[in-house]
């Protein structure tokens, strides 16, 4: 199975009204994050492969975006899991951070530091 399809059923499993849904999420973003950090060429394969993989990462980050005044741990830990997945996806990759532009990925990040 390919990494955007593994990504694309974790999200499909949530359960959006149940946080603690989002931990296997966590768990495949961290994964993923630490092969993405040291190889580029499974960077540029993620970036470009099918399903493409922007929409999805489009709809975490839209997710983790939503205020959670109880200081819900497990969007603060999907808020730090797609972050790090993103940083490590787009490095070095001219490609997936055009990409990563195109889905407004910055603009969701801004709505959660309340820019």
């Amino acid at each position: 199975m390919s990494t955007n399809q593994r990504l694309s059923d974790a999200w499909t499993a949530l359960d959006r009204n149940n946080t603690s849904t989002v931990v296997p999420l966590i768990d495949l973003l961290d994964e993923l994050a630490k092969t993405l950090a040291r190889e580029e060429s499974f960077r540029v394969q993620v970036g470009t492969s099918v399903p493409p993989l922007w929409p999805i990462l489009q709809e975490i980050w839209a997710l983790a975006a939503i205020p959670t005044p109880d200081g819900d741990s497990n969007i603060r830990n999907l808020r730090l899991s797609v972050a790090r997945f993103t940083r490590n996806l787009v490095a070095a990759v001219p490609y997936n951070q055009q990409q990563a532009l195109s889905a407004q990925i910055p603009s969701t990040t801004c709505r959660i530091r309340r820019c």
